[in-house]
C-alpha cells in the first residue's frame, strides 16, 4: 500500500472537456481526419455528439456511421484510436486550449484541502487528457484518474477510478465520499453504480 502525506475524505473526480476547459474542435477535426483516411472519403461528424462519451465509443460510432460492417469496424477501431492520438498530438495547440472561468483558482484551492484528493474521470484516452492538462498548466493537480482507454463504456469507469484511488491513497472510497464533477448527463449518470454525488456544472 503506497504511503501518503495525508488521508484524504474526500475524492473528486473532474470530467475534463466542457468542465476543466475545452480545445475548440480540435478533437473533432482529429476524428475526422482519422476516419477520412481509413475509410478514403471525406467523413463529416456534424450528426455525432462527441459531449460525454469516451474516445473509443466516439470513434466507433463515427466509424458504424459510414456504413461499416460491425467485424469491420471492430477490425479499425485499434488503428483508428492510435492514429486519433498521433494527430492530437501534432495539432493540439496549447495557446488554443481555454480553461473555463474560476475553473483554475477553485482547482488550486481544492488541491489546498488534505481531506481532498483530485482526480479525473473522462472519457479522453489517458494520453489526450494528460496532453490537454498539461496544456492548461493543470496536469499536476490529478495524480491519476480512469480514461476512455481504460474501458469504451463511461459507466465503467468510476470504478476503475476507486482501484486507483485506494492504491494511490490506502483509503477506500464509498458512497458520498465519491464526488463526481461533469458538465453531461453521462457524467452525472455514471456514478450511480458506486453510489457517488455528482455535480453537474455549466461550464461546457
Amino acid at each position: 500500500m503506497e504511503q501518503t502525506a495525508h488521508n484524504p475524505l474526500k475524492l473528486l473526480l473532474f470530467d475534463i472537456d466542457g468542465t476543466i476547459l475545452q480545445t475548440h474542435g480540435v478533437g473533432r477535426r482529429a476524428v475526422e481526419k482519422t476516419v477520412s483516411e481509413l475509410v478514403g472519403r471525406n467523413i463529416s461528424t456534424k450528426e455525432i455528439r462527441f459531449s460525454g462519451k469516451t474516445d473509443p465509443q466516439i470513434i466507433r460510432e463515427v466509424l458504424t456511421a459510414t456504413g461499416l460492417s460491425p467485424a469491420d469496424v471492430d477490425a479499425l477501431m485499434a488503428p483508428a484510436l492510435d492514429r486519433y492520438a498521433e494527430l492530437m498530438h501534432e495539432t493540439l495547440d496549447p495557446e488554443r486550449v481555454t480553461v473555463l472561468p474560476g475553473v483554475r483558482g477553485l482547482i488550486e484551492e481544492l488541491s489546498e484541502d488534505p481531506n481532498l484528493q483530485l482526480a479525473v474521470l473522462t472519457g479522453n484516452l489517458e494520453p489526450m487528457a494528460h496532453l490537454k492538462l498539461s496544456a492548461a498548466g493543470l496536469a499536476t493537480y490529478f495524480p491519476f484518474g480512469a480514461f476512455g482507454s481504460d474501458h469504451e463504456v463511461r459507466d465503467e469507469l468510476p470504478a476503475i477510478a476507486l482501484k486507483r484511488a485506494h492504491a494511490y491513497t490506502g483509503r477506500h472510497f464509498r458512497g458520498k465520499d465519491i464526488v463526481i464533477i461533469g458538465d453531461t448527463e453521462y457524467d452525472i449518470r455514471c456514478g450511480m453504480s458506486v453510489g457517488a454525488f455528482a455535480i453537474g456544472v455549466c461550464t461546457g
